[in-house]
Order: C-alpha cells, then sequence, then structure tokens
C-alpha cells in the first residue's frame, strides 16, 4: 500500500523497494508521485532529512511532469536510483514536495534492509579471566555481515572444528596444555579470521610428610614443601588454626610440637591450594614443675603439679605414704593436678607428686617428692 499526503492543491505518495539492498550496487530505491497539481510541483529526495543531490553514478533521480489535457492539472514523478553502503543500514529516506500554493508536504522516512559482506572477523573470550585449570572458556566469533554468517571454524591448537548455525564453542575442564593462540574465520574463507592468546593459570603443590605422624620426643621431623606453579607464589602456614610466622622447623621434638598443621599455597591470579598433617610427639611423664601457694583462708597451702607427656598423662597425690584424692573445684585437666592440704604444727610431712601415663599395657610413673615445714 502506498502511504498519501493530501494538501489542498495536490497529493503526494512514495512507493519504496520491498527488495533488500546489497552494497555497492544501484538499485531503484523508489518513486515519489505527486498529482493534482497546478502548476506542477516540485519533488527532492532527502536522505536523513538532508536533499539528495544526483551524481550521475551513486546518486540517480529521474523526474516526469505530465498535464491532464482535461483538468489541466499536472502531475510529478520522481524515481531514486541509489548505490547504497553499509553505514546507508541506520540512514532514512523520504521525499519533500514543494509547491507554490502551500507548505512542502514530507513522506514518512524509511529505512531499508543493506546486505554487506563480512569486512571483519573477532574473536571475543565470553568467559571472565583470569583462568585455571578445570575451568570452561567459551568463544564468541562475531562477523559484521549482514545478513551475519551462520557457521564458522574454530581453529583449537590446530584442531579445525566447525559449528552450524551457531558463533559459540566452549572448551571443557582446560589444563596448562590449552594454554596458546584460538583462532576463528569464515568457514569459506580462513584468512578472514582473528586470534586471540589464552593462559591457563596452573598451581602443583605437595607436602611431606602428610596425614598423622607420631614421632618420639627429641627426634627430628623434617618438613618438605613443593611448589610449582604460573604465577608468583605466597605460602603461609597455620598451627592449630594459629598464625606462624614460618615454615615449622623440627630439630628436637617437644611434645609442644604436636598439632595440626596446614600450609596454604595462593598465587596472584587466585589460585589456592592447602597441604596438612597432624603431628603427634610420644614419650615418657615428665613434670615440669611444681608450684606452692598460700590458700585464700589463709589456713590452706595449695599445690598445683605441671607434668606433660603424650599420651596425656594423669596427676596423683600421695602425703606420708598415703593416697589422696583432692576435691574437684574445679577438676583440672588431667595434666595439671592440684591440691589442698591444712597446714599442721608438725616439723615436717612428705607429699608426692606422680604422673602416670598408659601407653598400651605399659604404665610409666615418674616421682617428684616435696618436703614441707607447716608455716
Amino acid at each position: 500500500a502506498w502511504p498519501h499526503v493530501f494538501t489542498n492543491c495536490h497529493m503526494v505518495s512514495l512507493m519504496l523497494s520491498p527488495r533488500p539492498i546489497t552494497h555497492f550496487l544501484p538499485i531503484q530505491l523508489g518513486e515519489c508521485l505527486t498529482q493534482d497539481a497546478n502548476p506542477a510541483a516540485n519533488v527532492t529526495w532527502l536522505k536523513n532529512g538532508q536533499p539528495l543531490t544526483a551524481d550521475g553514478k551513486s546518486t540517480v533521480i529521474t523526474t516526469k511532469k505530465t498535464a491532464d489535457p482535461t483538468t489541466g492539472l499536472s502531475t510529478t514523478s520522481s524515481t531514486l536510483e541509489y548505490m547504497a553502503v553499509k553505514e546507508d543500514a541506520s540512514s532514512q529516506f523520504s521525499c519533500s514536495v514543494q509547491h507554490i500554493l502551500g507548505p512542502n508536504q514530507v513522506t514518512a522516512p524509511e529505512n531499508f534492509t543493506i546486505n554487506y559482506p563480512t569486512e571483519k572477523v573477532e574473536l571475543q573470550v565470553v568467559s571472565k579471566g583470569p583462568f585455571k585449570e578445570g575451568d570452561n572458556i567459551t568463544l564468541k566469533c562475531n562477523a559484521d555481515g549482514n545478513p551475519p554468517p551462520t557457521s564458522f571454524s574454530f581453529y583449537l591448537k590446530e584442531k579445525k572444528v566447525t559449528v552450524e548455525n551457531a558463533n559459540m564453542y566452549t572448551l571443557t575442564g582446560v589444563t596448562r596444555g590449552s594454554t596458546g593462540e584460538y583462532k576463528c574465520s569464515l568457514v569459506n574463507d580462513d584468512k578472514m579470521a582473528d586470534t586471540k592468546n589464552i593462559l591457563v593459570n596452573y598451581l602443583d603443590v605437595s607436602l611431606s610428610p602428610s596425614g598423622t605422624i607420631i614421632k618420639n620426643i627429641g627426634e627430628s621431623l623434617e618438613v618438605v614443601i613443593q611448589k610449582n606453579a604460573s604465577d608468583e607464589i605466597r605460602v603461609s602456614w597455620t598451627k592449630d588454626n594459629g598464625k606462624l610466622d614460618k615454615k615449622p622447623v623440627f630439630l628436637h621434638l617437644k611434645y609442644s610440637d604436636s598439632g595440626f598443621y596446614v600450609c596454604e599455597v595462593s598465587t596472584g591470579m587466585g589460585i589456592k591450594q592447602s597441604r596438612s598433617f597432624q603431628l603427634v610427639v610420644e614419650g615418657k611423664p615428665v613434670i615440669n614443675r611444681l608450684l606452692k601457694m598460700r590458700g585464700g583462708d589463709g589456713r590452706h597451702k595449695v599445690l598445683i603439679c605441671e607434668a606433660e607427656g603424650a599420651p596425656r598423662p594423669s596427676v596423683h597425690w600421695s602425703i606420708n605414704g598415703t593416697h589422696v584424692r583432692p576435691p574437684c573445684r574445679p577438676c583440672p585437666p588431667p595434666h595439671l593436678g592440684s591440691l589442698g592440704y591444712l597446714m599442721a604444727p608438725v616439723d615436717y610431712f612428705h607429699i608426692y607428686d606422680t604422673a602416670f601415663q598408659t601407653k598400651g599395657e605399659k604404665k610409666t610413673s615418674e616421682e617428684l617428692q616435696a618436703v614441707h615445714r607447716a608455716a
């Protein structure tokens, strides 16, 4: 259907080509017709609101004026032959009619479908980096032709893969061997192509020892960590969730070295791995010290015995050979025994502090004799 614009003196219509316009091929774009005017009206072609000037090559305008012999009214017909370029895909075309008896009349602007070949191919890495081993990476091939190509070839480390009715390809579970140059092209023209370099980051960590390590007190233990990465490496250590300043060194193991050690290795690209080991230091129980203090009521003396060993020892008390069981207010840990006794007006008495440790069926003990004068 032709759109019509009516005025008091003439009628204007514009008929446009329904066919897509091919890049750099001349085509009759449309015909502008104004009727029943007296005197004859003039027609001007517009592109984006600006007059088009005929050059006889890319723009050819042919105008014809005829008069009705009965009414004397004139018809003006103007055709536009136009050689479109790719940039005309967003251009709007219209025609304007000028007559001395009325204002200019302009048809509604129209767009055209411009077909043009691909001039540039772009390879896009859709997935966001940086990438590490195990990631999936999606590639996308874009072409600027219209209509756009429906198939593309992807070159994956010298392996060619053609996708039909799609422009994307996904690399799954990449490894460090996937690092390199990737390319996509038109199926029928591998020179119309683009390339991108992809780096897959990696981190290898091994720690010796691992698992649960049982050692005797006084022995040595070498800790070796091996690491390999595609980027700068940072190493941190913790023991029982507490941060250590450096890698632990065990030349002569102590009971206090027992614990859960974790080594965390990270790279600047955000890759993290951790390795761990549980260290258990065993040995005979050792009584470290016997602390003496006065009770809160001034009448009692309190003794505190500290012992260590692995497995953890328990503390037993005896006074002058008689086993005593201290009251629990509250009970201390098994390796930290306390005893309160009432001071008596005697010269001397003996208190024995014994640390016991059971390992299988074997029981070992260490005794510490404390002699106290009544105060």
